[in-house]
Formats: C-alpha cells, sequence, structure tokens
C-alpha cells in the first residue's frame, strides 16, 4: 500500500518541479495539485489508501509543516519595521479574529443544527489564517510591507493562540474539565522557549571564538535551533506553535548571517512538508463529499470564505488610513490552511461522538479555502509588484522634491 502511495507522490512531485514555473505565472497551483493528486489516490478513485484521520502520519506531517512555515515565516519579521506598523497585525489578531470566530459559530449552528459547543469548536478550528497557500503574494516584492506584516505576523500568532481554546471545547464537548490557567502557561512557556534557546545559542556561538560553522553546515545551523526547540517544547509540554514563530523571528533578529544562510534550504524543506502534508490530508477525503453535499456545507463554506473573514477585517481597518486593495486584499486572503487540517485531526483524537460529521464539515471548507486562495494569490501578487514598477518609474514631481527637502528628507532629483 505505501510503495502505491510513494508512487502516486513522487510522480506528482514530478509533474510539480515540471509546472512549477508557469505556477507563478497563472492560476496553476501546486497545493491544489498534491491535494488533488491524494484525492485521486484515496477512497474515490484509485483506492490505493485506507489511512484514517486518526493516523499518526497525518498528524506527524500536519505539525511538521506547520511548524516549519512558522519558524520560516518568523525569520521574515523584521522587529524595527515592526514597532512601526503593530497597529494593523494587533487589530486583526485581537479583532477581526474572534469576529470572524464568532460570524462561524452561528453559521455553524444555524446551518447544521450543532450544538453551540460543538459549532463553536468548527468556529475555532476555521479561524486561523495561514499564508502557506498564497506564497506568491507573501513573497511579491511589491507588496506593500504593512499588507505582508498584517497576514504574516496575524497568520503567526493566532495557530498558536486559538489552541488553549480548541482544547477547551473539545474538553467541554468530552465532559473534561479544562485548565485555562495551565493553557496560559503553556503559552508563556512556549514563548519564551522561542525566545531564550535561540538567543543563547547564537550568541554562545558568537563569543567562543574556537567556535566556527563550516559551509556545509551554514543551512543547517537555524535547523538544528529549531529542532531543539520543537523537541524541548515538547519534553517542557508547552506551546509548540507559538515557540517556532518566536524562534524564527528571534533568529532573524539576532543574526542576519544564520536567517540568509537557512532561507534557500528553510524554503525547500518547507515546500517539501506542505505538499507531503497536503497529499496525506487529500488521501482521507472521499470525493463524494463534494458531490452529495447538500446546499449546506456549500452555504456554509460560502459565509466563510465570502463573509466571515472580509466583514471581520473590513471593521477592524475601517477607519485605517490604508487603500482599498490592501484592505480587500487583507480580507480576502484569510485561507484555513495547516493550522485547521492538523486542529481538525483533535476531533478523532478526542472521540467525539459525531466526529464524521465535523471533519467532513471542515474538510468541505478547507478544501474549497486552498483552490480558491492558492488560485488567486498571484493575480493578486502580480498587480502589486506591477504596481510597484510602475511606482518606480514615475518621476518626482517639483513641488514634492521642494516638500522632500522642506521636511528634512532625502528625494529624488526633479525632473
Amino acid at each position: 500500500m505505501y510503495t502505491d502511495i510513494a508512487l502516486v507522490f513522487a510522480v506528482t512531485l514530478l509533474i510539480a518541479v515540471l509546472i512549477s514555473g508557469q505556477t507563478q505565472r497563472t492560476f496553476l497551483s501546486t497545493s491544489v495539485l498534491f491535494l488533488f493528486a491524494g484525492i485521486l489516490a484515496g477512497p474515490s478513485f484509485l483506492r490505493l489508501s485506507d489511512v484514517q484521520p486518526e493516523n499518526p502520519v497525518e498528524t506527524t506531517l500536519a505539525t511538521l509543516a506547520l511548524v516549519s512555515v512558522l519558524f520560516t515565516d518568523g525569520m521574515k519579521v523584521r522587529l524595527d519595521e515592526l514597532r512601526r506598523i503593530w497597529r494593523l497585525p494587533s487589530r486583526a489578531l485581537l479583532f477581526g479574529m474572534p469576529l470572524t470566530f464568532v460570524i462561524m459559530t452561528v453559521a455553524a449552528h444555524l446551518i447544521f443544527s450543532l450544538s453551540w459547543l460543538e459549532a463553536a469548536l468548527i468556529g475555532a478550528i476555521l479561524s486561523p489564517t495561514d499564508p502557506v497557500f498564497i506564497s506568491q503574494l507573501i513573497e511579491s516584492e511589491g507588496i506593500p510591507q504593512r499588507l505582508r506584516h498584517l497576514l504574516g505576523v496575524e497568520s503567526g500568532l493566532n495557530d498558536g493562540i486559538v489552541l488553549p481554546v480548541i482544547l477547551i471545547l473539545l474538553q467541554l464537548i468530552t465532559s473534561e474539565t479544562p485548565e485555562p490557567l495551565l493553557m496560559l502557561g503553556e503559552l508563556i512557556g512556549g514563548v519564551l522557549v522561542g525566545i531564550a534557546v535561540p538567543w543563547l545559542f547564537i550568541k554562545f556561538e558568537q563569543r567562543i571564538r574556537f567556535l566556527y560553522v563550516g559551509t556545509i553546515y551554514e543551512p543547517l545551523n537555524a535547523f538544528a535551533i529549531g529542532l531543539f526547540v520543537i523537541v524541548l517544547c515538547e519534553a517542557l509540554h508547552v506551546n509548540t506553535f507559538l515557540a517556532a514563530f518566536s524562534a524564527g523571528i528571534t533568529v532573524g533578529n539576532v543574526s542576519t548571517e544564520v536567517r540568509v544562510a537557512f532561507e534557500g534550504f528553510g524554503r525547500t524543506l518547507t515546500e517539501l512538508l506542505k505538499l507531503a502534508a497536503l497529499f496525506f490530508f487529500g488521501l482521507l477525503i472521499n470525493l463524494n463529499l463534494f458531490v452529495d453535499s447538500g446546499p449546506a456545507n456549500y452555504i456554509f463554506a460560502a459565509i466563510v470564505l465570502i463573509i466571515a473573514r472580509p466583514v471581520a477585517i473590513y471593521i477592524v481597518l475601517w477607519k485605517q488610513d490604508i487603500p482599498n486593495l490592501e484592505k480587500a486584499t487583507a480580507a480576502w486572503f484569510g485561507p484555513k490552511g495547516f493550522a485547521s487540517i492538523f486542529y481538525s485531526f483533535f476531533i478523532f483524537q478526542f472521540a467525539l461522538p459525531n466526529g464524521y460529521e465535523l471533519f467532513n464539515i471542515l474538510a468541505f471548507t478547507i478544501v474549497l479555502s486552498i483552490v480558491a486562495h492558492s488560485s488567486t494569490d498571484v493575480f493578486f501578487g502580480r498587480y502589486f509588484q506591477r504596481a510597484a514598477e510602475r511606482a518606480a518609474e514615475e518621476p518626482i514631481s517639483l513641488e514634492d522634491a521642494l516638500e522632500g527637502i522642506q521636511e528634512g528628507q532625502p528625494s529624488a532629483d526633479p525632473p
């Protein structure tokens, strides 16, 4: 069985490599390719796999992929820039995500007749945003820094913050007593581990003269730090996701050399883990779910993708001095990615009575989100890139040049 699955994955990877140039310019998406390759190999067509949602392989892959994404994304956060533009990520995180959660919870309760606890669980699992499936947008050189930080910082923090809420809801549904103070300690502990370990390791390396990282091992420097952080978090039972994001931020700001050396290797490793996790997630999905589903699933997915996130973001950014296109971009690109995939497996780990019904609702929405967002990011990224190129080519006016000189700011020569 696993040989056949490996063969399908290898063929899909070869195809992805061959069309990778096109995916950077068109709506084609390697994420969608691997997702549907998994669906093809699953129970719908080839039936090569009898993988179950509670299988630890899927959970492990989703966890590694999410941790890798958070670690590498954290390295892109510049604290000096964040100090100037922290208001937008904090608004989206502290007000936008709770509002999105409320809208989806009410929708799930009314549409599927779920209990309020089950509906809240659906809303919590789908609340975290994830920039994995909009990489062409995030990595576009033309995207405004405030928009990049809004999407990147928000998604890096909300994955870990929503985890205690999900665990509390799971424990309430299964009649277990939640321990909110313990979960708060896990959050704080994860952040502390993520900051302390990289800082101590890098400072130790910089202070000891005879320590020298060989050229071939330079990309493994940050990898070793991240791996140690993950293992230590598991041993201490603190939040791995916040630790990974905090560790990435710390490495990226403490040592430029370590960050630059890891960039290429880290990007490749993260991409491979992402594709593998998507492939195995596809193995769990029966395509009949989309054929046989009634209007309820489509209505709920439409509310999640078109109403919940956009409404919440437009409310929190209502009076902010931001161009409408940037607001629309932030509102549209709130995809449900690895965090939602990973958290959906908790349903089976906690053995919820109607777990398959809840999982199908989540899977239906997540798949549509992946298709919708990973197929449109390249167009938004291309637009911002062209806008930046046009702005760079426009000559500065004499009035703007004089105004810049009066304010004591450097300016280009007037035409």
